[in-house]
């Protein structure tokens, strides 16, 4: 784990921006104000490649040192819709299923569409979609016990299931 500081100068609105942390994908800052004594964390990740969605742990990881903070939380991207809807969607996932929503059949799609009546063009795409479902497999996986299950979800054995599909898809073998 890398430690940095960044001093960022800012005229007449007293904020200042601390890195605190360089920890592999991403990098928390410490942003704090003159006028307010309780200080945000933000987290900015910096690799994410555009058109490749293979790394679904990143954002358990992610969402777990949000979770852990004792500071709010500041989500955003370069335009606000794609990535971060992606994130904010998969967080309204992971909720619904921990409170246990009423509606399992189709839990993603009410959870994009909820995000999306929130942020225009939130999920802008159909492989970030996908990568919501792949991500919510990753964070199930330890508490799927059925053989057949974790078979045919490709859990097993990546050369069948969905997760085949999914990674033949963001390859672009499609």
């Amino acid at each position: 784990m890398m430690t940095k500081s960044l001093s960022v100068c800012s005229t007449g609105s007293g904020i200042g921006i601390t890195t605190k942390i360089v920890h592999g994908r991403y990098v928390c800052y410490e942003v704090s104000s003159a006028d307010d004594d309780k200080e945000p964390l933000r987290l900015q990740h910096w690799q994410w490649n555009w058109n490749s969605y293979k790394d679904s742990s990143w954002p358990l990881r992610l969402l777990r040192r949000s979770r852990t903070s004792d500071t709010p939380t500041v989500v955003h991207c370069i335009d606000g819709c794609g990535r971060t809807g992606t994130l904010v969607t998969l967080e309204a996932v992971m909720c619904q299923i921990l409170r246990g929503s009423v509606n399992v059949d189709h839990i993603v799609l009410s959870s994009c569409l909820f995000v999306r009546l929130q942020r225009k063009h939130a999920v802008r795409n159909y492989k970030q979609y996908l990568y919501i479902y792949r991500c919510v497999l990753n964070w199930m996986k330890p508490y799927l016990r059925s053989q057949y299950d974790l078979m045919s979800l490709g859990l097993l054995f990546p050369s069948v299931g969905f997760v085949s599909a999914y990674n033949m898809l963001v390859d672009g073998s499609d």
